[in-house]
């Protein structure tokens, strides 16, 4: 083997040119002290650059573009990854989940699993005597490792703009899952030993983090040099069911931009991070503040250099929003919007008409609101008065600083939303003249409205609580979602919802209300990674649930038919269908359910609601189910 590696070794100054080589210390024969040594290796049967240093050797999976094994001096393994099996949950945090940067995640990214060990998505080569250059297959993706004695630096050099992506961690500490026995600090506090399983992730913004074990004098950190204000994640994911604590195998789950609902942050290149192993148990506080220098000093001294997000309230429909022009489709009105930077808010309230300032919950919430400093103020009209409302927000830093904004809200009464309706959204210039924005950041496209954040239902809503037998058209594409993962914010469950006979949430004793039903019923298109596997469900309400047969696979743009009758023995039936655009309209419906006579509410209005999906809605059409076509898709008004 060592001769083996002398020849690499040799094969390598041959290409480069041995005085290039001697100058920088490494590699030639002549060299005194081989600071980072790269030979060439396999595990598993994958071929890998092994790079040994002074503190640890790590093996780089070529084809996977990321580490599968990270050794210290003393044999341990801090990553451990193993490809059997390799995506199978929750067994695979034992195994193939495992790597480091595991960059690229996701069904609507042809690159998914480029950076991760095990999946054949990138070709990585050396350009330098102490670095590694990764590319993606597609060439859309690029980043380099360069090595020292005791760290090994990251950086972004490519990135596909129309993917997210995020720096991730995924490994036993210290060569051994036993939650209980490991700690962690970051740049706010440490050291901690606080064990956040899949259930209760923890979310913050840490610009560096480290791990170890009590039993074990040295420590992993992972530093990011740009500070941003995007959210990072910290848990603990067991190989078996029953939680992290009590799991025979495992990892520890931390990412840098990794948001909640499995939602990468990152967007571009130019970004950087540092790994290394620093030689220090941390017991103590004291300790904790010297591993701090340490980790600091790795990244100095960009931090001078870097900015952060400017504080500000940022109102996502504008400081002029109407309601109820058309009529009022929910017993709500939504204002949303997003404060920042969240970490250094200490309070958000507001006020309407110069009345008592009243608080604000700010997400993330792992429900309503998405992002971290997300905000939804949630008014019943009867708390408005008809014409111009004054909402004035005030958001108080840590530091004493407050920061307002104020919106004008327009409110009509009275009116009935007119069927039939149909709006084509490439031709909207005001979201909130044509349907009610209850839930998520939204974007008007040149193809129509888009969720900016996908994640837990992000909903629009149009038409008002006298609707009652009428059927709905939607034209849609669905670019990309969240695999249905147990737990917040997807809840097993990944879908593009269709509501009937909705009122808006129900009171519940939380800001904003979380609790969706009473409704009529809901069509949700299963979402799933294998899109011939992707069915209809009804959701009747709290519990009542059926699963019929399978729709058709998902396509870009599709049809979507939804219906609501009132049934002569008294029943109320609900239909849903969808089918490719350009393609004829199947002739049976997808899903079909009923509701006895008096069940909850007898009419209501239309919501749309992409649950943790990617979705541009491109028009909607509605007709009371008299008037509309026994076949076919109502024609546009």
């Amino acid at each position: 083997m060592k001769a083996k590696s002398t020849n690499r070794r040799l094969r390598l100054a041959a290409r480069w040119g041995c005085a290039a080589l001697v100058a920088v210390g490494i590699w030639c024969m002549a060299s005194a002290v081989e600071a980072v040594e790269i030979t060439e290796g396999q595990l598993e049967g994958i071929p890998q650059f092994v790079v040994r240093t002074e503190a640890a050797t790590w093996y780089y999976d070529r084809p996977g573009g990321g580490f599968s094994r990270l050794i210290d001096r003393e044999g341990r393994d801090w990553i451990a990854f193993s490809k059997d099996p390799l995506s199978e949950f929750p067994a695979s945090a034992a195994a193939g989940y495992r790597g480091l940067p595991n960059l690229l995640f996701g069904g609507g990214n042809p690159d998914a699993g480029a950076g991760h060990p095990g999946f054949d998505r990138c070709q990585s080569t050396l350009v330098g005597p102490d670095t590694i250059r990764t590319e993606s297959l597609s060439g859309k993706w690029a980043w380099t490792w360069t090595f020292t004695e005791t760290t090994a630096t990251f950086t972004m050099e490519k990135a596909d703009p129309d993917h997210a992506w995020w720096f991730l961690y995924e490994g036993p500490i210290a060569g051994t899952f036993a939650p209980r026995q490991k700690y962690w600090g970051t740049d706010r506090a440490g050291p901690r030993r606080e064990v956040p399983d899949h259930g209760n992730q923890l979310f913050d913004r840490w610009q560096w983090i480290y791990f170890g074990d009590v039993a074990v004098q040295r420590v992993l950190f992972l530093a990011q040099h740009e500070p941003d204000d995007l959210p990072d994640t910290l848990w603990y994911l067991g190989s078996s069911e029953g939680g992290a604590a009590t799991a025979p195998d495992g990892m520890v789950v931390f990412g840098f931009g990794r948001g909640p609902g499995t939602q990468p942050q990152f967007r571009g290149g130019g970004q950087r991070f540092t790994v290394g192993f620093l030689e220090t148990g941390v017991g103590d506080q004291a300790q904790h503040a010297r591993v701090a220098e340490m980790i600091e000093a790795a990244i100095a001294p960009e931090p001078a250099t870097a900015t952060r997000r400017p504080r500000s309230i940022d109102l996502w429909h504008g400081p002029q929003q109407t309601f109820g022009g058309r009529g009022e489709p929910q017993r709500w009105i939504n204002v949303l919007g997003n404060v920042a930077p969240w970490s250094e808010v200490e309070r958000l309230t507001y006020s309407v008409n110069g009345g008592s300032h009243q608080p604000l919950t700010l997400g993330t919430d792992l429900r309503r609101l998405a992002a971290p400093g997300d905000f939804n103020v949630q008014r019943a009209w009867d708390e408005l008065r008809t014409g111009e409302n004054l909402l004035a927000l005030a958001a108080t830093y840590q530091d004493g600083e407050e920061l307002t904004a104020e919106a004008t809200l327009d409110i009509a009464r009275g009116q009935s939303w007119r069927l039939p309706y149909h709006v084509d959204f490439a031709q909207v210039d005001d979201l909130q003249e044509v349907v009610q924005v209850v839930d998520g950041h939204w974007r008007l496209t040149d193809d129509g409205v888009r969720t900016v954040h996908p994640w837990y239902d992000r909903v629009l809503t149009l038409g008002d609580s006298s609707w009652t037998d009428y059927e709905a058209v939607v034209r849609l594409s669905v670019h990309g979602f969240t695999p249905p993962q147990r737990g917040p914010p997807t809840f097993n469950v990944t879908h593009m919802g269709v509501a009937l006979r909705w009122r808006g949430h129900t009171v519940d004793g939380l800001q904003p209300s979380r609790r969706w039903y009473p409704l009529g019923a809901q069509g949700e298109l299963l979402l799933l990674p294998d899109p011939p596997q992707c069915r209809w469900r009804v959701v009747l309400g709290a519990g009542v649930v059926t699963q019929p047969g399978p729709a058709v696979p998902l396509t870009s743009p599709m049809w979507i038919k939804a219906q609501v009758e009132s049934l002569e023995d008294g029943r109320t039936r609900y239909r849903f269908k969808n089918w490719p655009d350009g393609g004829e309209e199947p002739p049976d419906w997808g899903a079909e359910a009923h509701k006895p006579p008096g069940a909850e509410y007898p009419s209501g209005s239309l919501c749309l609601v992409p649950h943790n999906a990617d979705v541009t809605i491109h028009e909607v059409s509605v007709q009371a189910l008299t008037e509309a076509p026994a076949g076919g898709r109502p024609q546009p008004k």
